[in-house]
Protein backbone atom coordinates (compact mmCIF):
# COMPACT_ATOMS: atom_id res chain seq x y z
CA UNK A 1 0.00 0.00 0.00
CA UNK A 2 2.94 2.90 0.80
CA UNK A 3 3.98 2.16 -2.50
CA UNK A 4 0.85 3.38 -4.34
CA UNK A 5 -0.06 5.89 -1.88
CA UNK A 6 3.35 8.12 -1.76
CA UNK A 7 3.72 8.59 -5.76
CA UNK A 8 0.40 9.39 -5.91
CA UNK A 9 1.13 12.03 -3.03
CA UNK A 10 3.98 13.22 -5.25
CA UNK A 11 1.96 13.55 -7.81
CA UNK A 12 -0.95 16.09 -6.54
CA UNK A 13 1.77 17.71 -4.84
CA UNK A 14 3.81 18.46 -8.35
CA UNK A 15 0.23 19.36 -9.82
CA UNK A 16 -0.75 22.12 -6.79
CA UNK A 17 2.76 23.48 -7.33
CA UNK A 18 2.26 23.79 -11.25
CA UNK A 19 -1.57 24.93 -10.86
CA UNK A 20 -0.21 27.61 -8.25
CA UNK A 21 2.94 28.95 -10.56
CA UNK A 22 1.01 28.57 -13.62
CA UNK A 23 -1.09 31.90 -12.39
CA UNK A 24 1.80 33.81 -10.93
CA UNK A 25 3.43 35.35 -13.77
CA UNK A 26 6.70 37.54 -13.36
CA UNK A 27 5.62 40.74 -13.20
CA UNK A 28 7.03 42.92 -16.12
CA UNK A 29 10.32 45.22 -16.15
CA UNK A 30 8.29 47.99 -17.87
CA UNK A 31 5.09 48.73 -18.58
CA UNK A 32 4.36 52.11 -20.27
CA UNK A 33 0.96 53.18 -20.08
CA UNK A 34 -0.57 55.17 -22.94
CA UNK A 35 -0.97 58.93 -23.08
CA UNK A 36 -4.51 59.78 -22.24
CA UNK A 37 -5.04 56.50 -19.55
CA UNK A 38 -4.88 56.55 -15.50
CA UNK A 39 -1.10 56.25 -14.80
CA UNK A 40 -1.82 56.26 -10.87
CA UNK A 41 -4.25 53.14 -11.52
CA UNK A 42 -1.71 51.66 -13.80
CA UNK A 43 0.83 51.67 -11.10
CA UNK A 44 -1.42 50.42 -8.31
CA UNK A 45 -2.02 47.26 -10.08
CA UNK A 46 1.70 46.80 -10.52
CA UNK A 47 2.63 47.42 -7.26
CA UNK A 48 -0.27 44.33 -5.99
CA UNK A 49 1.49 42.27 -8.64
CA UNK A 50 4.88 43.28 -7.52
CA UNK A 51 4.47 42.53 -3.76
CA UNK A 52 2.56 39.53 -4.24
CA UNK A 53 5.28 38.33 -6.46
CA UNK A 54 7.68 38.91 -3.93
CA UNK A 55 5.76 37.74 -0.88
CA UNK A 56 5.07 34.25 -2.87
CA UNK A 57 8.51 33.73 -4.13
CA UNK A 58 10.84 35.81 -1.92
CA UNK A 59 12.75 36.37 -4.30
CA UNK A 60 12.17 40.00 -5.33
CA UNK A 61 10.00 41.58 -7.85
CA UNK A 62 12.70 42.13 -10.96
CA UNK A 63 15.58 41.91 -8.43
CA UNK A 64 14.48 45.10 -6.67
CA UNK A 65 12.80 43.68 -3.60
CA UNK A 66 15.25 44.26 -0.27
CA UNK A 67 12.54 41.95 1.62
CA UNK A 68 13.01 43.71 4.38
CA UNK A 69 9.84 43.75 6.64
CA UNK A 70 7.61 41.70 4.17
CA UNK A 71 5.03 41.26 5.61
CA UNK A 72 4.71 44.93 7.42
CA UNK A 73 5.19 46.41 3.94
CA UNK A 74 2.36 44.04 2.21
CA UNK A 75 -0.03 45.30 5.64
CA UNK A 76 1.15 48.79 5.02
CA UNK A 77 -0.09 48.69 1.08
CA UNK A 78 -3.12 46.04 1.23
CA UNK A 79 -4.85 48.57 3.94
CA UNK A 80 -4.99 51.42 0.96
CA UNK A 81 -5.78 48.62 -1.74
CA UNK A 82 -2.31 49.21 -2.78
CA UNK A 83 -2.63 52.49 -4.32
CA UNK A 84 0.96 54.03 -4.43
CA UNK A 85 2.31 56.15 -1.38
CA UNK A 86 5.11 58.35 -3.06
CA UNK A 87 3.89 59.34 -6.47
CA UNK A 88 1.10 61.00 -8.45
CA UNK A 89 0.19 60.56 -11.73
CA UNK A 90 4.42 60.33 -12.48
CA UNK A 91 5.65 62.99 -9.90
CA UNK A 92 7.18 62.02 -6.55
CA UNK A 93 4.81 63.49 -3.93
CA UNK A 94 6.07 66.28 -1.35
CA UNK A 95 6.71 63.31 1.45
CA UNK A 96 9.06 61.45 -0.76
CA UNK A 97 11.24 64.18 -0.92
CA UNK A 98 11.23 64.36 2.37
CA UNK A 99 11.85 60.88 2.81
CA UNK A 100 14.88 61.04 0.67
CA UNK A 101 16.30 64.22 2.25
CA UNK A 102 16.08 61.91 5.20
CA UNK A 103 18.23 58.92 3.77
CA UNK A 104 20.54 61.15 1.89
CA UNK A 105 21.23 63.03 5.54
CA UNK A 106 21.53 59.73 7.52
CA UNK A 107 24.99 60.01 8.20
CA UNK A 108 24.81 62.89 9.89
CA UNK A 109 22.81 61.10 12.56
CA UNK A 110 24.67 57.95 12.83
CA UNK A 111 23.57 56.19 10.01
CA UNK A 112 24.21 54.61 7.08
CA UNK A 113 22.33 55.86 3.96
CA UNK A 114 23.51 52.55 2.07
CA UNK A 115 21.47 50.82 4.44
CA UNK A 116 18.36 52.31 2.76
CA UNK A 117 18.87 51.89 -0.61
CA UNK A 118 19.92 55.53 -1.73
CA UNK A 119 21.83 54.52 -4.58
CA UNK A 120 19.15 51.81 -5.33
CA UNK A 121 16.45 54.81 -5.45
CA UNK A 122 18.38 57.32 -6.99
CA UNK A 123 18.34 54.56 -10.25
CA UNK A 124 15.07 53.51 -9.74
CA UNK A 125 12.98 56.56 -9.57
CA UNK A 126 11.91 57.68 -13.08
CA UNK A 127 13.99 61.23 -14.16
CA UNK A 128 11.29 63.67 -13.97
CA UNK A 129 12.55 65.12 -17.77
CA UNK A 130 12.05 61.86 -19.60
CA UNK A 131 8.30 61.76 -20.70
CA UNK A 132 9.06 57.93 -21.55
CA UNK A 133 10.24 56.84 -18.18
CA UNK A 134 8.06 59.53 -16.36
CA UNK A 135 4.89 56.76 -18.01
CA UNK A 136 6.32 53.49 -17.08
CA UNK A 137 4.14 52.19 -14.16
CA UNK A 138 6.11 49.30 -13.38
CA UNK A 139 9.33 51.90 -12.43
CA UNK A 140 7.08 54.14 -10.30
CA UNK A 141 5.89 51.26 -8.84
CA UNK A 142 8.94 49.61 -8.17
CA UNK A 143 10.05 52.80 -6.82
CA UNK A 144 7.27 53.33 -4.86
CA UNK A 145 7.67 49.90 -2.41
CA UNK A 146 11.20 50.82 -2.41
CA UNK A 147 10.99 53.95 -0.47
CA UNK A 148 7.95 51.99 1.90
CA UNK A 149 10.96 49.67 2.29
CA UNK A 150 13.23 52.25 3.31
CA UNK A 151 10.86 54.28 5.40
CA UNK A 152 10.34 51.46 7.51
CA UNK A 153 13.56 50.27 8.16
CA UNK A 154 14.66 53.70 8.89
CA UNK A 155 11.40 54.19 11.25
CA UNK A 156 12.79 51.14 13.40
CA UNK A 157 16.52 51.75 12.92
CA UNK A 158 16.55 55.60 14.22
CA UNK A 159 14.60 53.92 17.37
CA UNK A 160 16.15 50.76 17.66
CA UNK A 161 19.36 50.81 16.56
CA UNK A 162 21.40 49.13 13.55
CA UNK A 163 21.93 45.80 15.75
CA UNK A 164 18.69 45.66 17.79
CA UNK A 165 18.53 45.28 21.07
CA UNK A 166 20.79 43.30 23.55
CA UNK A 167 20.55 41.71 27.37
CA UNK A 168 21.56 45.41 28.57
CA UNK A 169 18.98 47.30 26.36
CA UNK A 170 16.14 46.93 29.33
CA UNK A 171 13.70 47.15 26.41
CA UNK A 172 9.99 45.73 26.86
CA UNK A 173 10.16 45.22 22.57
CA UNK A 174 12.54 44.26 20.22
CA UNK A 175 10.95 46.33 17.79
CA UNK A 176 7.83 47.70 16.37
CA UNK A 177 4.80 45.35 15.19
CA UNK A 178 3.91 44.96 11.81
CA UNK A 179 0.66 46.57 12.12
CA UNK A 180 2.15 49.85 14.38
CA UNK A 181 5.18 50.31 11.89
CA UNK A 182 2.82 50.23 8.92
CA UNK A 183 0.12 53.08 10.46
CA UNK A 184 3.22 54.86 11.47
CA UNK A 185 4.14 55.21 8.15
CA UNK A 186 0.87 55.67 6.98
CA UNK A 187 0.27 58.16 8.99
CA UNK A 188 3.54 60.03 8.06
CA UNK A 189 3.03 60.10 4.67
CA UNK A 190 -0.62 60.87 4.35
CA UNK A 191 -0.12 64.47 7.33
CA UNK A 192 3.20 65.10 5.85
CA UNK A 193 5.31 64.79 9.33
CA UNK A 194 7.72 62.53 8.21
CA UNK A 195 10.09 64.76 9.86
CA UNK A 196 9.42 65.35 13.05
CA UNK A 197 7.93 61.65 13.13
CA UNK A 198 11.52 60.52 12.92
CA UNK A 199 12.82 63.05 15.08
CA UNK A 200 10.39 61.96 18.15
CA UNK A 201 11.48 58.44 17.35
CA UNK A 202 15.54 59.44 18.41
CA UNK A 203 16.48 58.78 21.92
CA UNK A 204 15.56 61.75 24.18
CA UNK A 205 18.64 61.70 26.13
CA UNK A 206 20.49 64.69 26.05
CA UNK A 207 24.35 63.13 25.37
CA UNK A 208 23.31 61.72 22.24
CA UNK A 209 21.24 65.16 20.84
CA UNK A 210 24.68 66.83 22.02
CA UNK A 211 26.44 64.12 20.42
CA UNK A 212 24.81 64.08 16.95
CA UNK A 213 25.32 67.93 16.57
CA UNK A 214 28.77 67.49 17.11
CA UNK A 215 29.17 64.65 14.87
CA UNK A 216 27.56 67.45 12.21
CA UNK A 217 29.97 69.71 13.27
CA UNK A 218 32.94 67.00 12.68
CA UNK A 219 31.98 65.85 9.51
CA UNK A 220 31.78 69.74 8.70
CA UNK A 221 35.04 70.59 9.55
CA UNK A 222 36.93 67.09 9.24
CA UNK A 223 34.79 65.01 7.06
CA UNK A 224 37.61 66.15 3.90
CA UNK A 225 40.75 66.56 5.90
CA UNK A 226 43.15 64.05 5.47
CA UNK A 227 46.66 64.13 7.03
CA UNK A 228 50.01 62.30 7.31
CA UNK A 229 50.80 59.57 9.93
CA UNK A 230 53.56 59.95 12.52
CA UNK A 231 56.24 57.22 12.70
CA UNK A 232 56.17 55.75 16.30
CA UNK A 233 60.04 54.56 15.69
CA UNK A 234 60.99 58.06 15.78
CA UNK A 235 59.50 60.27 19.03
CA UNK A 236 62.91 60.87 19.70
CA UNK A 237 64.50 62.16 16.17
CA UNK A 238 65.61 65.57 15.84
CA UNK A 239 63.28 66.39 13.41
CA UNK A 240 60.03 64.63 15.02
CA UNK A 241 58.81 67.84 16.16
CA UNK A 242 58.13 69.33 12.89
CA UNK A 243 56.35 66.46 11.82
CA UNK A 244 54.09 66.71 14.78
CA UNK A 245 53.52 70.67 14.26
CA UNK A 246 52.72 69.70 10.51
CA UNK A 247 50.19 67.04 11.54
CA UNK A 248 48.64 69.73 14.05
CA UNK A 249 48.09 72.20 10.80
CA UNK A 250 46.72 69.43 8.94
CA UNK A 251 44.26 68.41 11.50
CA UNK A 252 42.88 72.10 12.09
CA UNK A 253 44.71 71.73 15.50
CA UNK A 254 47.22 74.87 14.78
CA UNK A 255 47.23 77.25 12.65
CA UNK A 256 50.18 77.40 9.58
CA UNK A 257 51.21 80.76 11.19
CA UNK A 258 52.02 79.21 14.46
CA UNK A 259 53.88 76.34 13.30
CA UNK A 260 57.55 77.78 14.29
CA UNK A 261 56.10 78.95 17.60
CA UNK A 262 57.35 76.34 20.07
CA UNK A 263 55.42 77.71 23.04
CA UNK A 264 52.06 78.05 20.80
CA UNK A 265 52.54 74.41 19.30
CA UNK A 266 52.42 73.18 23.11
CA UNK A 267 49.40 74.68 23.81
CA UNK A 268 47.56 73.39 20.78
CA UNK A 269 49.15 69.80 21.87
CA UNK A 270 47.45 70.14 25.26
CA UNK A 271 43.97 70.83 23.72
CA UNK A 272 44.51 67.74 21.52
CA UNK A 273 45.53 65.75 24.14
CA UNK A 274 42.33 67.16 26.73
CA UNK A 275 39.93 66.67 24.05
CA UNK A 276 41.44 62.89 23.71
CA UNK A 277 41.40 62.33 27.68
CA UNK A 278 44.98 62.08 27.69
CA UNK A 279 47.20 63.82 29.62
CA UNK A 280 48.17 66.71 28.93
CA UNK A 281 51.76 67.73 29.51
CA UNK A 282 52.44 69.30 25.98
CA UNK A 283 54.19 66.27 25.11
CA UNK A 284 54.37 63.92 21.78
CA UNK A 285 54.61 60.79 23.17
CA UNK A 286 53.21 57.21 21.79
CA UNK A 287 49.83 57.48 23.39
CA UNK A 288 49.24 61.07 22.00
CA UNK A 289 51.02 59.65 18.39
CA UNK A 290 48.49 56.71 18.24
CA UNK A 291 45.35 59.44 18.76
CA UNK A 292 46.81 61.97 16.45
CA UNK A 293 47.49 58.97 13.80
CA UNK A 294 43.69 57.99 14.08
CA UNK A 295 41.91 59.24 10.53
CA UNK A 296 38.89 61.49 10.59
CA UNK A 297 36.93 58.50 9.13
CA UNK A 298 37.18 56.57 11.57
CA UNK A 299 36.77 59.23 14.19
CA UNK A 300 33.39 59.89 12.48
CA UNK A 301 32.60 56.15 12.71
CA UNK A 302 33.47 55.92 16.72
CA UNK A 303 30.65 59.04 17.23
CA UNK A 304 28.58 56.67 14.93
CA UNK A 305 29.15 53.93 16.99
CA UNK A 306 28.54 55.62 20.19
CA UNK A 307 25.02 57.29 18.60
CA UNK A 308 24.02 53.62 18.14
CA UNK A 309 24.83 52.81 21.83
CA UNK A 310 22.58 55.65 23.43
CA UNK A 311 19.97 53.72 20.81
CA UNK A 312 20.55 50.77 22.43
CA UNK A 313 19.22 52.33 25.92
CA UNK A 314 16.13 52.13 27.41
CA UNK A 315 13.59 54.83 26.17
CA UNK A 316 14.00 55.92 29.71
CA UNK A 317 15.73 55.52 32.89
CA UNK A 318 14.99 55.99 36.38
CA UNK A 319 14.95 59.25 37.87
CA UNK A 320 17.39 58.37 39.88
CA UNK A 321 20.83 56.50 38.90
CA UNK A 322 24.07 56.01 38.61
CA UNK A 323 26.14 55.32 35.75
CA UNK A 324 29.94 54.42 35.03
CA UNK A 325 31.76 54.85 31.99
CA UNK A 326 34.54 52.15 31.57
CA UNK A 327 36.54 54.20 28.66
CA UNK A 328 35.81 57.30 30.25
CA UNK A 329 37.03 55.97 33.93
CA UNK A 330 34.12 58.08 35.02
CA UNK A 331 31.15 57.75 37.08
CA UNK A 332 27.76 59.58 37.93
CA UNK A 333 25.05 60.03 39.77
CA UNK A 334 22.09 61.64 37.97
CA UNK A 335 18.67 62.27 40.38
CA UNK A 336 15.91 64.13 38.00
CA UNK A 337 18.37 65.33 35.56
CA UNK A 338 20.33 66.52 37.36
CA UNK A 339 24.00 65.53 38.24
CA UNK A 340 24.56 65.05 42.15
CA UNK A 341 27.98 63.65 41.57
CA UNK A 342 30.60 62.48 39.55
CA UNK A 343 33.97 60.57 40.41
CA UNK A 344 36.99 58.83 39.01
CA UNK A 345 37.42 55.47 38.57
CA UNK A 346 39.55 52.40 38.09
CA UNK A 347 38.46 50.45 35.67
CA UNK A 348 38.95 46.33 35.16
CA UNK A 349 42.80 46.18 32.87
CA UNK A 350 41.57 44.83 29.05
CA UNK A 351 43.24 41.28 30.31
CA UNK A 352 40.54 41.40 33.06
CA UNK A 353 37.72 43.64 31.74
CA UNK A 354 34.97 45.10 33.89
CA UNK A 355 31.74 43.79 32.52
CA UNK A 356 28.58 46.04 31.43
CA UNK A 357 25.49 45.12 33.38
CA UNK A 358 22.70 46.60 34.91
CA UNK A 359 21.82 46.62 38.30
CA UNK A 360 21.02 47.82 41.72
CA UNK A 361 23.24 49.08 44.58
CA UNK A 362 21.72 46.84 47.36
CA UNK A 363 23.93 47.74 50.49
CA UNK A 364 27.41 48.54 51.10
CA UNK A 365 29.82 47.55 53.94
CA UNK A 366 32.32 49.44 55.78
CA UNK A 367 35.63 47.61 56.68
CA UNK A 368 34.85 44.74 54.44
CA UNK A 369 36.70 41.27 54.34
CA UNK A 370 38.00 40.92 50.10
CA UNK A 371 37.09 37.15 49.63
CA UNK A 372 39.65 36.63 46.26
CA UNK A 373 38.46 35.07 43.21
CA UNK A 374 39.49 31.90 42.12
CA UNK A 375 41.10 33.19 39.17
CA UNK A 376 43.44 35.47 41.22
CA UNK A 377 44.20 32.69 44.20
CA UNK A 378 45.53 30.49 41.19
CA UNK A 379 47.44 33.26 39.21
CA UNK A 380 48.73 35.10 41.65
CA UNK A 381 48.35 33.86 45.14
CA UNK A 382 49.42 29.84 44.83
CA UNK A 383 52.56 30.70 42.90
CA UNK A 384 52.87 33.27 45.28
CA UNK A 385 52.69 31.25 48.64
CA UNK A 386 54.78 28.59 46.77
CA UNK A 387 57.70 31.24 46.00
CA UNK A 388 57.45 32.76 49.87
CA UNK A 389 56.29 31.61 52.92
CA UNK A 390 55.81 34.97 54.66
CA UNK A 391 53.34 35.62 51.40
CA UNK A 392 50.40 35.59 53.46
CA UNK A 393 50.87 37.42 56.37
CA UNK A 394 52.57 40.18 53.67
CA UNK A 395 49.13 40.75 52.44
CA UNK A 396 47.32 39.90 55.26
CA UNK A 397 45.54 36.68 53.93
CA UNK A 398 43.38 34.04 55.12
CA UNK A 399 42.72 30.46 54.39
CA UNK A 400 39.20 29.13 54.73
CA UNK A 401 37.26 26.00 54.45
CA UNK A 402 34.15 25.50 52.77
CA UNK A 403 32.11 25.98 56.07
CA UNK A 404 34.50 29.60 56.12
CA UNK A 405 36.61 28.42 59.04
CA UNK A 406 40.00 29.73 59.40
CA UNK A 407 42.34 26.86 58.11
CA UNK A 408 45.83 27.36 59.87
CA UNK A 409 48.08 27.99 56.41
CA UNK A 410 51.42 26.18 57.81
CA UNK A 411 49.74 23.08 58.40
CA UNK A 412 48.85 22.47 54.71
CA UNK A 413 50.90 21.58 52.24
CA UNK A 414 50.85 24.23 49.37
CA UNK A 415 52.64 22.39 46.70
CA UNK A 416 49.72 19.79 46.74
CA UNK A 417 47.45 23.02 45.31
CA UNK A 418 47.02 24.02 41.77
CA UNK A 419 44.71 25.67 39.45
CA UNK A 420 42.71 21.91 38.99
CA UNK A 421 42.48 21.30 42.66
CA UNK A 422 42.12 24.05 45.76
CA UNK A 423 39.34 23.12 48.45
CA UNK A 424 39.64 26.52 50.08
CA UNK A 425 38.83 30.07 49.78
CA UNK A 426 41.55 32.93 50.54
CA UNK A 427 40.40 36.18 52.32
CA UNK A 428 42.16 39.57 52.85
CA UNK A 429 41.49 40.73 56.30
CA UNK A 430 39.65 43.84 57.29
CA UNK A 431 41.41 47.24 57.37
CA UNK A 432 43.07 50.25 55.65
CA UNK A 433 45.30 47.56 53.78
CA UNK A 434 42.25 45.70 52.41
CA UNK A 435 41.92 46.13 48.95
CA UNK A 436 38.51 46.64 48.94
CA UNK A 437 40.09 49.98 50.98
CA UNK A 438 37.55 51.11 53.79
CA UNK A 439 33.75 50.54 51.58
CA UNK A 440 32.16 48.00 49.59
CA UNK A 441 29.17 48.44 47.55
CA UNK A 442 27.16 45.51 46.55
CA UNK A 443 25.43 44.67 43.28
CA UNK A 444 23.68 41.66 42.29
CA UNK A 445 25.65 40.04 38.70
CA UNK A 446 26.75 37.22 37.97
CA UNK A 447 30.24 38.26 37.15
CA UNK A 448 31.61 38.52 40.71
CA UNK A 449 32.07 42.26 40.86
CA UNK A 450 31.49 44.68 42.93
CA UNK A 451 32.37 48.79 43.01
CA UNK A 452 34.79 49.69 46.31
CA UNK A 453 37.39 51.81 48.01
CA UNK A 454 41.40 50.70 47.25
CA UNK A 455 44.09 50.93 49.53
CA UNK A 456 45.77 52.47 46.47
CA UNK A 457 44.27 55.37 46.31
CA UNK A 458 47.61 56.90 44.24
CA UNK A 459 46.22 55.47 41.40
CA UNK A 460 43.09 57.45 40.63
CA UNK A 461 46.20 60.32 39.72
CA UNK A 462 46.49 59.01 36.35
CA UNK A 463 45.61 59.22 33.28
CA UNK A 464 45.16 55.97 31.83
CA UNK A 465 43.00 53.78 34.95
CA UNK A 466 42.36 50.74 33.25
CA UNK A 467 44.34 48.42 36.28
CA UNK A 468 41.94 46.40 37.95
CA UNK A 469 40.88 42.55 37.95
CA UNK A 470 37.20 43.69 36.86
CA UNK A 471 36.10 45.79 39.95
CA UNK A 472 35.19 49.45 39.71
CA UNK A 473 37.41 51.41 42.44
CA UNK A 474 35.46 54.61 43.24
CA UNK A 475 37.58 57.67 44.50
CA UNK A 476 34.49 59.53 45.74
CA UNK A 477 33.51 57.02 47.68
CA UNK A 478 32.40 58.71 51.09
CA UNK A 479 30.43 61.13 48.93
CA UNK A 480 28.70 57.93 47.36
CA UNK A 481 27.84 56.66 50.66
CA UNK A 482 26.67 59.59 52.47
CA UNK A 483 24.29 60.23 49.33
CA UNK A 484 22.73 56.69 49.50
CA UNK A 485 21.62 57.01 53.28
CA UNK A 486 20.33 60.62 52.85
CA UNK A 487 16.87 60.34 53.72
CA UNK A 488 17.43 57.99 56.73
CA UNK A 489 16.87 60.24 58.57
CA UNK A 490 15.81 57.96 61.53
CA UNK A 491 18.48 56.36 62.59
CA UNK A 492 20.95 59.33 62.04
CA UNK A 493 22.52 57.11 60.03
CA UNK A 494 24.74 59.68 58.15
CA UNK A 495 26.56 60.55 61.69
CA UNK A 496 26.76 57.14 62.19
CA UNK A 497 28.73 56.84 59.18
CA UNK A 498 31.71 59.42 60.27
CA UNK A 499 31.74 57.52 63.78
CA UNK A 500 31.56 53.81 62.09
CA UNK A 501 34.62 55.03 59.92
CA UNK A 502 36.97 56.93 62.34
CA UNK A 503 36.73 53.91 64.87
CA UNK A 504 36.99 51.13 62.03
CA UNK A 505 33.68 49.47 62.81
CA UNK A 506 32.76 46.48 60.47
CA UNK A 507 29.40 46.90 59.20
CA UNK A 508 26.77 46.66 56.02
CA UNK A 509 24.03 49.16 55.98
CA UNK A 510 21.06 48.53 54.02
CA UNK A 511 19.51 50.39 51.88
CA UNK A 512 15.94 51.85 51.86
CA UNK A 513 15.56 52.59 48.48
CA UNK A 514 17.83 50.55 45.98
CA UNK A 515 19.69 53.12 43.20
CA UNK A 516 19.50 51.43 39.97
CA UNK A 517 23.04 50.96 38.61
CA UNK A 518 24.95 50.30 35.07
CA UNK A 519 28.33 49.90 33.46
CA UNK A 520 28.38 50.92 30.09
CA UNK A 521 31.11 51.52 27.09
CA UNK A 522 31.38 54.89 25.65
CA UNK A 523 34.44 56.29 24.00
CA UNK A 524 33.33 59.70 23.18
CA UNK A 525 30.54 62.12 24.69
CA UNK A 526 30.15 66.06 24.55
CA UNK A 527 31.26 67.40 27.97
CA UNK A 528 30.10 70.52 29.94
CA UNK A 529 31.83 72.97 27.69
CA UNK A 530 30.03 71.64 24.99
CA UNK A 531 33.88 69.80 23.89
CA UNK A 532 33.66 66.55 22.01
CA UNK A 533 36.15 64.04 23.68
CA UNK A 534 37.44 61.04 22.59
CA UNK A 535 38.04 57.93 24.68
CA UNK A 536 40.23 55.11 24.07
CA UNK A 537 39.27 52.05 23.10
CA UNK A 538 40.20 50.01 25.93
CA UNK A 539 38.31 46.82 25.45
CA UNK A 540 38.47 47.14 21.49
CA UNK A 541 34.28 46.93 21.62
CA UNK A 542 34.44 50.05 18.83
CA UNK A 543 36.17 47.67 16.16
CA UNK A 544 33.58 44.82 17.15
CA UNK A 545 30.70 47.04 16.95
CA UNK A 546 31.79 48.16 13.77
CA UNK A 547 32.04 45.05 12.12
CA UNK A 548 28.45 43.76 13.59
CA UNK A 549 26.73 47.00 12.59
CA UNK A 550 28.53 46.94 9.05
CA UNK A 551 29.81 50.51 8.71
CA UNK A 552 31.19 51.06 5.80
CA UNK A 553 32.16 54.80 5.75
CA UNK A 554 35.28 55.05 4.16
CA UNK A 555 38.45 56.70 5.78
Amino acid sequence: MPRIIFPYFLFFTLLCWLTDCRFLHRPPRHDLTPIGENLDNRVQDNIRMQLQYGLATRTGSAGTFSQYRLTALERLYSQRDYKALWSENGYLNIPAHTLLSQVEGADAVGLDPADYFEASLKALIPATNRKIARRDAAGWARADILLSEACLKLFVQVHFGVLGPDSLSLRKQNTFSDTSLALMVSRGVQNNILDSMIDSLEPRYIQFGLLKSALSRYILQNGKRVWDSLPLNKLDSSGFPDLVASRLVQGGELDTADIRHQARIIRALKRFQRTHNLYPDGQAGSQTVEALNVTAGARIRQIRINLERWREMPDTLPSCYALVNIPAFGFQLWDNDTLRLQSRVIVGAPLTPTPQLNSSILNFQLFPYWRLPMSIVVKEVLPGIKKNKEYLRKFNLQVLDRHNRIVDSSALHWNRYSKNYFPYLIRQMTGLDNSLGIIKFNFRNKYSVYMHDTNARGLFGRQYRALSHGCVRLQQWDSLSRYLVRNDKLRHIEDSLVVWEKLQVQKQVSLTRRLPFYIRYFTCQVNASGHLIFDQDIYGYDSLQEKQAGMNLQD
